[in-house]
């Protein structure tokens, strides 16, 4: 069980691409804020929230987003997708890695930080985890959805929160007329 009020300085690390595929198992998605001010009403000091992601820069719905998401006081750091066209079955491919983004970013400013809150299941973090609890001696609480971790990235972390757990602080809650002006539809893929 994680003691909120003991893990000290918190950055909340998002990888966006690996969180929209929980999404469609989970049925709901997360209100960024309501993320935020979950973490300062459970006693940790917040002090950093990064957000990764690659975007189709077309789609005006992605822009508006992640404006909303800069208002919240989030950093991003926003690639454009790829598309790779597979010459055997004759279709294309979405290609949008982040991951070494955010383990430079995890790196650079750990100075800020006594605990990574992951956002992700995907299992190329567990070096970086391994390396920010080892010789770092940093604490890391991975959140994701149980069938989109990888068991290796549970293991290395300190702890490990399903999303749904979280589902009734941080769901997105698209009825509310107050929500609407907050945080608007993004994509799902």
């Amino acid at each position: 069980m994680v003691r909120w009020k003991t893990l000290g300085k918190v950055a909340i690390f998002v990888d966006y691409a690996n969180i929209l595929h929980s999404y469609q198992d989970l049925g709901w998605r997360i209100d960024f804020l309501k993320l935020k001010e979950l973490v300062e009403n459970k006693g940790a000091k917040l002090t950093d929230c990064f957000f990764f992601d690659a975007v189709d820069r077309v789609r005006s719905n992605q822009v508006r987003f992640q404006q909303k998401l800069q208002s919240f006081g989030y950093q991003l750091s926003i690639k454009p997708l790829r598309f790779f066209f597979d010459p055997k079955t004759k279709t294309y491919s979405k290609k949008g890695d982040c991951d070494a983004d955010l383990a430079v970013d995890a790196i650079r400013f750990r100075k800020r930080y006594e605990t990574m809150f992951l956002f992700s299941g995907d299992g190329d973090y567990v070096k970086l985890v391994r390396y920010l609890r080892k010789d770092c001696k940093k604490k890391v609480v991975v959140f994701s959805q149980r069938d989109h971790v990888a068991r290796i990235l549970i293991e290395a972390a300190n702890f490990f929160i399903p999303l749904d757990k979280l589902k009734e602080e941080i769901e997105f809650k698209e009825k509310s007329p107050q929500n609407h002006k907050r945080l608007p539809k993004e994509p799902l893929g």
